[in-house]
């Protein structure tokens, strides 16, 4: 080989490897934004977890409440409270709660429907 070619296959080559690292800088690029994206999720996402960690008290007689529902309210998963309103009619309240807190206030309902025997 003489020096000519070796000197074309040389510039082929870098040429090539200019090229990839073009490609390997916009691929950081993206995966940049995708991780501005996850990180902006991410910080939506722990407001929610504040919100769902929270307690909730119902007075259950007050309310006169019948049924606690698991349900799908808005593509969110929610508890529905079912109870009589002063005027007779049934009325739902949804509460955007964690599984856990619904297990919770279904223990209390059950708690509350025993004490009424």
């Amino acid at each position: 080989m003489n020096f000519f070619n070796k000197l074309f296959d040389n510039s082929n080559y870098v040429s090539y490897l200019e090229k990839q690292v073009k490609s390997l800088i916009k691929e950081i690029e993206l995966l940049k934004e995708t991780i501005s994206d996850f990180n902006k999720v991410n910080d939506e996402l722990e407001q929610y977890k504040e919100i769902y960690d929270c307690d909730v008290i119902i007075d259950f007689n007050v309310m006169d409440v019948f049924s606690i529902e698991r349900m799908n309210e808005n593509n969110k998963p929610s508890t529905i409270i079912g109870y009589i309103r002063p005027d007779r009619t049934i009325g739902e309240w949804g509460l955007y709660c964690s599984k856990e807190q619904h297990q919770r206030l279904c223990e209390d309902f059950k708690i509350y429907l025993e004490s009424k025997k």
